[in-house]
């Protein structure tokens, strides 16, 4: 039998559209996908794809990504309310709340060495450790409370004509 990766797709074609004409946002090569957001969407195609070298690729339809897609979220989400179940912070949460919980986190990767925040910086989220170790430091004053005051207050004097 043969499959569909053997047929020319009916949406294929040579037309007036010129490459020279239009704007290069991105190159790809074996390996990479593209068409995804506008079936994610339901929106309209936002580029135009034109093949540079002979190619050959896979296809696949509109249900059959979705399904699959709708799969991955699905097994993905079941995985986020796992790990929160086991975040000490989130312990007495409800099964609801931490349903809802997994639908607003989103995960992130760092490297060895990066910076996360920095002390002094204003918060707007909060972080939860899934894998690695990560150091908590704190710049530290050697001077004690009264000699900080003091010093302080010789600040002030200084400055006062």
């Amino acid at each position: 039998t043969e499959s569909r990766m053997d047929h020319p797709s009916p949406r294929m074609r040579r037309g007036p559209t010129n490459p020279s004409q239009m704007k290069l946002v991105a190159k790809m090569k074996e390996g990479d996908a593209f068409g995804e957001m506008a079936l994610q969407t339901d929106g309209k195609r936002k580029a135009t794809i034109h093949a540079d070298t002979d190619c050959q690729f896979a296809t696949l339809e509109r249900d059959d990504y979705k399904s699959v897609l709708s799969e991955f979220m699905t097994r993905q989400h079941q995985r986020k309310v796992a790990f929160l179940a086991l975040v000490p912070l989130f312990a007495e949460w409800s099964p609801t709340s931490l349903d809802r919980l997994a639908n607003a986190i989103y995960t992130r990767e760092c490297k060895r060495g990066d910076i996360i925040y920095s002390q002094g910086d204003h918060p707007s989220e909060i972080f939860l450790v899934k894998e690695g170790d990560f150091q908590m430091r704190k710049s530290v004053s050697r001077k004690r409370p009264l000699d900080r005051q003091l010093e302080s207050m010789r600040r002030v004097e200084m400055k006062t004509p």
